[in-house]
């Protein structure tokens, strides 16, 4: 108690214990620092220790606590008080630093309570390094519950917590934020806000959020944004947000508010209701800083600019993403396969590292949390779907180079008797020009039918209908066959004005997408 007192206990055993509500009015049962006195944990065990208020495994006021290779495991606070909680820790403005330390199982009861492992309301936490798992909240933050101050998240696992507040404003399945939150180099995954208004699967931020560095996946919320909901201030740098799920709207992220996103995967997450499945902005869109890779904006959520890769419905993006793992670090990951959209598409001259504190590669940074550490010869994945007519084995295509004439990729022939059918190829191809070419052995084309490639965002590069004879390829005007070349830029024209029939002569105009600084632009 008070200023000058200090306690320091090393591989000690703190179980079992109960904090009435007299005398200290029932906080942190098995440790509890009032006023500014100063506590050093090393090891050792804090578990199954119930507060009748607040912290139940510890308690601090305005001194300092640090925690080093502690578990803290199956605490509860029952207080049931709007600001009581924290079923581990509570921390009312002190300064706490936890380093490799576990929060497994910790709970709240009370019925307005939050925060089931850490209740910050005031003063500075960091977590680092660290395991926040299997905790619960009654209201709010599933893990971490910051009623005000600082709370930092750095190169943690926080996941399967769960906040099961029914009303507008609870959830956060891992992290509630009222005051200032940083996450960073972490990954948070599996939470769930279980309400039945419950937002923000991941975390739900009405005060100043700051996600870098990190993957969000696999969160869920009863309503509105699956991973993130955000009612404050957000700002997403070079994070992936994928696999999430809302039962409303916006399995990625749901904002009311002010939110940046910049050089971030938000991509195939789902919701519910609605078609708002990666992004949504409720009025106020979420504004882009550039490089950012969002698979699906459904009704113009995601202010974009001409470096974001931005799908919309019907023709979402796949950022080719493999499943969450181990993929090296201290934190799992989704790795990005080679040919995926991402691949040195990120925010140009930041040579930082990515989440598993892997060197930028190849000069230019990947979008979102993970850097591919390997040279491609794949860049970009087109498809070609080509429309048969009843005689699918006279049709072959090849992908040739355009500067060795080498055919490096072929296909067919196909069944004979599937008029109508579409048979779809995957091309992985690098940075380079090709030519296609499809063949008729019959020398009459494709009856009814045709070809189109695409690239994974439904852009299209070639469409050839099936009127030819031998060979369809596109052609100079001097009869030389021509190339298409990769990659693909984001210039195309405004999607209103493409498929007209163009008539020079009365001057019918189209209009292609802004290019800053470019005084002219070639349609071909």
């Amino acid at each position: 108690r008070g200023a000058g007192a200090s306690l320091t206990l090393n591989e000690v055993m703190v179980e079992g214990n109960v904090a009435g509500n007299a005398p200290s009015l029932g906080l942190g049962a098995g440790i509890h620092l009032e006023g500014a006195a100063t506590a050093t944990i090393v090891g050792g065990t804090v578990n199954n220790n119930v507060a009748s208020t607040s912290g139940g495994g510890i308690a601090l006021g305005t001194g300092t606590l640090g925690l080093n290779n502690v578990t803290i495991n199956n605490n509860s606070s029952r207080g049931d008080a709007d600001g009581d909680g924290g079923g581990a820790i509570y921390n009312q403005g002190g300064s706490v630093n936890v380093m490799g330390s576990r929060f497994t199982n910790n709970y709240t009861e009370g019925d307005l309570a939050g925060g089931g492992a850490i209740l910050n309301n005031g003063g500075t936490f960091a977590v680092v390094n660290s395991e926040v798992e299997g905790n619960q909240a009654t209201i709010s933050g599933g893990a971490i519950l910051n009623l005000a101050g600082t709370v930092n998240v750095l190169g943690c696992i926080v996941r399967n917590n769960t906040a099961a507040g029914a009303g507008i404003g609870e959830g956060g399945g891992a992290i509630s934020n009222e005051g200032t939150v940083l996450v960073e180099r972490s990954a948070v995954y599996a939470n769930t806000a279980s309400g039945v208004l419950g937002s923000g699967g991941a975390i739900q931020n009405s005060g100043n959020l700051r996600v870098s560095v990190s993957t969000l996946s696999g969160n869920m919320a009863m309503l509105h944004g699956g991973a993130i909901f955000n009612s404050g201030v957000l700002e997403v740098t070079r994070s992936t947000i994928t696999a999430n799920t809302a039962e409303g709207v916006a399995g990625g992220i749901a904002s009311v508010a002010a939110g940046t996103v910049v050089s971030s995967i938000v991509a195939a997450n789902s919701a519910t209701t609605g078609e708002a499945q990666d992004v949504a902005g409720f009025g106020t869109p979420l504004v882009s800083a550039g490089y950012n890779l969002i698979g699906r904006d459904d009704d113009n959520s995601f202010a974009g600019l001409s470096s974001d890769i931005e799908g919309v419905p019907g023709a979402p993006i796949n950022a080719l993403l493999g499943a969450l793992g181990n993929n090296g670090g201290p934190t799992p990951t989704h790795a990005i396969d080679c040919g995926s959209p991402a691949v040195n598409a990120g925010l140009i001259d930041n040579m930082s590292a990515d989440q598993r504190n892997m060197s930028v590669f190849e000069g230019r940074r990947d979008i979102g949390a993970y850097e591919l550490q390997e040279s491609c010869t794949c860049t970009q994945v087109l498809n070609l779907a080509i429309t048969l007519d009843d005689f699918g084995s006279e049709t072959t295509w090849e992908i040739i180079d355009h500067a060795s004439n080498e055919v490096l990729l072929s296909g067919g022939p196909y069944s004979d008797g599937l008029a109508g059918t579409v048979v779809n190829e995957e091309l992985c191809l690098g940075t380079a020009c090709y030519r296609l070419v499809v063949y008729d052995a019959g020398g009459n084309g494709i009856t009814d039918g045709g070809y189109e490639l695409t690239d994974l965002q439904g852009r299209r590069v070639i469409v050839g209908d099936g009127l030819f004879t031998d060979e369809s390829v596109i052609k100079t005007v001097t009869g030389a066959q021509s190339a298409f070349c990769l990659p693909l830029s984001n210039q195309k024209l405004i999607d209103s004005f493409c498929q007209k029939e163009l008539r020079y002569w009365s001057s019918t105009q189209i209009y292609a997408s802004f290019q800053p600084g470019a005084t002219g632009y070639e349609f071909w």
